[in-house]
């Protein structure tokens, strides 16, 4: 017996949900498609997290708008399509908003906007290796790496050439295995409690992408009531002879000048850093940017410091005037030139300041750091910058490191 068949244009109502869920499958997939590109910018730091909350609402909108609108939809009584929309806005807008949340929880840094060519580029970068970024960063999670690792024998540069180089071109959640970090008593610095990168558990990053390694601060600290600073240090230290110069270069480039912010480059060696501070002897010499010195209005400057086994604190610091035309937000070579009998300091290879007095004599590690001062430091400090009691309020600010070398020359 034959069946009646429906008129023709029009279909049975069996085959309307199969069509209003495709339908719905189609735009909400569209949507989260959209955003999820977005939100990848977003924790890959190419982009400001506002932004990529725009597009999860004009994401959202498309999706609705796609089901409300469509001849599945759209035939149906006013009833149905209210209905309808409802459920549709509450499954799209529930799927973006646990996008968003996990956005929230990966994204390493809160950039500044960067202009339209270095978007480009940086876009063209992204998309080009970003396949080879998540497979370094399955990689990097999987690498056992010891929260207290026994430092290596230091590199005596008896040899000229080459002895550490890292331009941080291996993407992931944190560096590669030449780095670690400070953990337990010297993981907190003014009022800044550094982040454990280094044990897989703690879900810490120390994020490299494509501008560079990530040194972040953050105003929320999930672990505490501070601030949550970023740090790496060399496993390896280095020690010139008495014919070689060590000449350490990080090319850095700030992106934001809020102030408090001090993003420091140091060779640095305590034998206990638990030590109280009156036998805290130990060998330091830093060029820390200090974002309160960096501001238009006044002359630019830097500060630069030096300890040959001296107790921690005031040391023999010196602020050097930076040259003229320097630009705080472009990329620059800071550079150390250390011997034995005297330490210098450059910008993009222009002299800074020299001296031959407090110059350390043992090994040193490498160390990169971004952190905030406590009140001890008020040149450094300013009220502006304070935590975050939720991971909502979080503000990220960021410095990128192109690249870390360490060489030695003949003298």
């Amino acid at each position: 017996m034959r069946t009646p068949s429906s008129p023709e244009g029009q279909t049975s109502p069996a085959e309307n949900p199969a069509k209003f869920i495709r339908a719905l499958l189609a735009s909400g997939a569209i949507s989260i498609f959209l955003d999820a590109v977005w939100a990848y910018f977003a924790v890959s730091g190419l982009v400001h997290m506002a932004s990529a909350r725009i597009i999860l609402a004009f994401a959202w909108f498309v999706g609705l708008l796609g089901i409300v609108v469509s001849s599945t939809v759209w035939g149906r009584p006013f009833v149905h399509r209210v209905r309808i929309g409802i459920l549709a806005a509450a499954l799209i807008g529930g799927a973006l908003l646990l996008l968003d949340k996990w956005t929230v929880l990966h994204r390493p840094t809160e950039v500044h906007p960067i202009d339209s060519a270095d978007f480009r580029r940086a876009l063209v970068d992204e998309i080009a290796n970003a396949v080879f970024a998540r497979i370094s960063s399955l990689i990097n999670r999987h690498i056992d790496v010891a929260s207290a690792p026994v430092p290596k024998p230091a590199i005596a540069a008896k040899q000229g050439g080459t002895l550490f180089e890292d331009n941080f071109t291996a993407f992931g959640t944190r560096p590669d295995v030449r780095w670690t970090t400070e953990v337990g008593c010297s993981s907190f610095v003014g009022r800044t409690q550094l982040r454990d990168w280094v044990t897989p558990t703690l879900g810490s990053q120390f994020v490299v992408g494509p501008g560079g390694a990530q040194l972040a601060l953050n105003t929320f600290n999930p672990s505490g009531s501070s601030l949550f600073g970023t740090h790496g240090k060399t496993k390896t230290s280095f020690r010139p002879d008495a014919n070689t110069t060590i000449i350490f270069n990080t090319k850095l480039q700030l992106t934001s000048l809020q102030k408090a912010l001090v993003y420091g480059m140091y060779f640095y060696a305590i034998p206990d850093p638990c030590v109280d501070f009156a036998h805290s002897q130990h060998d330091e010499i830093d060029i820390e940017l200090v974002t309160n010195m960096l501001h238009p209005g006044g002359p630019l400057r830097v500060q630069l410091n030096h300890y040959a086994s001296e107790l921690l604190g005031q040391g023999n610091g010196v602020v050097a005037n930076l040259p003229y035309g320097f630009h705080p937000l472009a990329p620059h070579d800071w550079t150390i030139r250390w011997t034995l009998g005297s330490v210098e300091y450059l910008v993009d290879g222009v002299h800074l300041y020299r001296t031959t007095t407090h110059v350390p004599q043992g090994p040193m590690h490498v160390n990169e750091i971004a952190w905030a001062p406590s009140l001890d430091w008020m040149t450094a400090y300013d009220d502006s910058l304070q935590p975050a009691s939720s991971a909502h309020n979080d503000q990220s600010f960021v410095a990128l490191i192109r690249s870390v070398t360490v060489r030695s020359e003949r003298q």
